[in-house]
Parts: structure tokens; sequence; C-alpha cells
């Protein structure tokens, strides 16, 4: 079970502004929450923290592949796709949440590593009585990985407030997992995007192979101190490669499948090397951390 209770290797926005993180008060008692939990090892370090919310960076999941990260996405593409996700009528996320997230979570992608995903919790009002209703809480684990954006839910609308009632302690938020479901009924409708599989109506791709996505990182003056990024992201048109014919004989090039394979493994690697140089370059990471994640990247080769 994962949580969200400590702030011992806090690397956030938030923290960089106010200097430290405050836990919420209980709507009900009006005393500060209690978590459960502290932060498992999983939990290296936040991007966002503010209430209950939460954008943070994780080691990948035990037995996963390596995600192709540090990865570029503009703010605008990334919400067009979340945006997009139904639970049967309602919005999985309204706009003023997606306003509150999705910067964190572009950010997030650009300073992760392969072997690290990014999970969030947004809370928000949702269901019958609209900003009436008690307050809710949305999971999700989100990475990039064969030219494809994954986002596995863990909690969906879960009026997790009500749990306060008669005490000040709150149980860890569960986020979405690689291996397993939590056990529900949604009737997600996944919009631009498409189900894992029919055994999986908690976790979503989206294609993400028909857009360049070129990033331009500025050091907020402000901020140099704590190495936190803005970042500008700005989609560019990429060529369309045509589709290889079904039946026939493949000439044997960079056009059948090993050698489109190849080029497409070559395109990722180079992507993530230019990501991994501007955040060098723009003093988001160290030498160190430079060297360690440029070897990690090459190693995938």
């Amino acid at each position: 079970m994962l949580s969200f209770g400590s702030c011992r290797a806090l690397d956030s926005i938030f923290v960089a502004q106010t200097g430290q993180y405050d836990s919420p008060l209980n709507p009900y008692s009006g005393r500060k929450v209690i978590f459960s939990k502290k932060d498992g090892p999983e939990v290296l370090r936040y991007v966002y923290q503010s209430s209950f919310d939460f954008v943070r960076i994780e080691r990948i999941e035990r037995g996963a592949p390596d995600n192709a990260h540090p990865f570029e996405i503009s703010i605008d593409s990334l919400r067009q796709r979340l945006a997009s996700l139904k639970l049967k009528d309602e919005a999985v996320l309204t706009s003023d949440e997606l306003d509150k997230i999705v910067p964190y979570l572009t950010a997030a992608f650009a300073k992760a590593s392969p072997k690290e995903d990014i999970t969030f919790a947004l809370t928000g009002k949702h269901g019958l009585f609209g900003k009436v209703s008690s307050k809710t809480v949305t999971t999700a684990r989100i990475f990039a990985r064969d030219q494809r954006l994954h986002v596995i839910f863990g909690e969906m609308h879960d009026p997790f407030a009500l749990a306060l009632q008669g005490t000040d302690i709150l149980q860890p938020f569960t986020l979405g997992k690689r291996a397993e479901r939590i056990d529900f009924h949604w009737a997600l409708t996944p919009g631009m995007g498409s189900l894992a599989n029919a055994d999986r109506p908690d976790w979503v791709t989206f294609d993400i192979s028909g857009i360049e996505l070129v990033t331009k990182l500025i050091v907020k003056p402000e901020l140099q101190s704590t190495k936190e990024v803005e970042v500008v992201l700005v989609p560019v048109a990429k060529p369309t490669v045509e589709s290889i014919p079904k039946s026939g004989v493949e000439p044997a090039s960079t056009s059948g499948r090993a050698g489109s394979e190849v080029d497409r493994r070559a395109e990722e690697i180079n992507l993530r090397l230019r990501v991994l140089n501007r955040l060098k370059e723009s003093g988001a990471i160290t030498e160190e951390e430079y060297h360690e994640r440029r070897r990690a990247i090459l190693q995938a080769l």
C-alpha cells in the first residue's frame, strides 16, 4: 500500500516556495490530518505537493521494462488526452483539476529516468451534488513506453473524506499498478486512447508516435538554488511514416519490420538523450545525475 504522509524526500515546487509542507486540516474536526503510514522506499521525490494532492516520481515497479524517460510532451497535448477520459457521462478530471496538475506532470516527465514512474493524487468534488458533494480523490500511475502514454488508475472519484468523520487518521491512497487492478465496476470511456485490454478497464494508453515534442527549459532565477524547472513545451509536426504492406516480400532495408523497429528504438533513444542534454544545460540536473541517467539510457540499447 502506498502513501504520501512523509515529506522527508520532498523536491517540490510547493516546498521550494513555502519552505515546508504542512499537513491538511480535517474538514470535520478542524485538526491536522495524521497519515497512517510514511512514504516507502519506492517514493523518490515530489514535483508537487499541496494539501492532499501530489505529483511525485517513484521507482519503477518490480519486473517492469524500462520507460522511455525523460520524456517530452506539451501541456496542451497531455491535457487533451486526459480531458477525453470519461467515467460514465462525467469527465474523469475537471477543467480546474487539469489546470492544477498537468503542468506538474509534464515537468515530472522531463525529470524522470527510465527506471522511474510518475504517480499522482488529485482531490476534487464529483458526484450528484456537484460542488457540495463530499471531497473525492483520483489517483494514477503514468509513464511513457513504446511510443505510447500509459495511465493506470488506482482510485477514481473515491469519497475518501467520509473516512475522516470521527477520526483524524487517513489511510494511504491506492495507486494504479501494472500487475493487478482494484476490484471495481467502472464504466470508463478511454476517449482519445484505448483500454490496455478487456481485463484492465483501469489502464488506458494513448498513441504519442504522431508528433515529436520539443521542449524549451527555463530555470526561474528564484528557483535556481532548488533546481526547479519551468517547462515550456511546443508540439512540432513529425513526418508521417508509410505503413508496411501486409502482403508480399518485404525488402531487406529499414522499411522492413526489423528495420522499422531499429529506427523506432534509435529515434526514441536520441530523443531521450536530447532531453537529458537540455536538462543538464539548464541546470535542472547535476553533472553526476546527467552521467547516471545517460548510462541508463544507453544500457537500454
